[in-house]
């Protein structure tokens, strides 16, 4: 959750540098010079059977964007935001936005 430390977030040390890569990837993306994310239609088997709207959430979520941030992108509100991410924890057993961002990189989804 917000202000938790990498240590309080329960992640493994395989999922830290999972996530590390991840930033590192989204950083080169953003500034053109890296490798390129994965294009918005393009994921992997999903076997929580997340819906397309809850995979454009997680992507938004891995690459991060707060709340408003993918309500604007997606035009959707606040609180279906909220909603779409409550869903995704709860299909994919993540507790919190960094561990659904490691679960997102590990299907390729950024």
């Amino acid at each position: 959750m917000a202000g938790e430390t990498l240590e309080e977030s329960g992640l493994t040390d395989r999922d830290q540098e999972e996530l590390f890569s991840l930033l590192a990837r989204t950083k080169s993306a953003i500034s053109g010079d890296g490798q390129a994310l994965a294009p918005l239609g393009v994921f992997a088997v999903f076997p929580h059977q997340l819906t397309k709207r809850e995979r454009e959430v997680l992507r938004l979520v891995a690459l991060g964007k707060n709340n408003p941030e993918i309500a604007g992108e997606l035009f959707i509100s606040i609180n279906t935001v909220t909603r779409h991410i409550t869903n995704i924890f709860t299909k994919t057993s993540t507790r919190n936005r960094v561990q659904a961002a490691v679960y997102a990189a590990r299907r390729h989804m950024v």
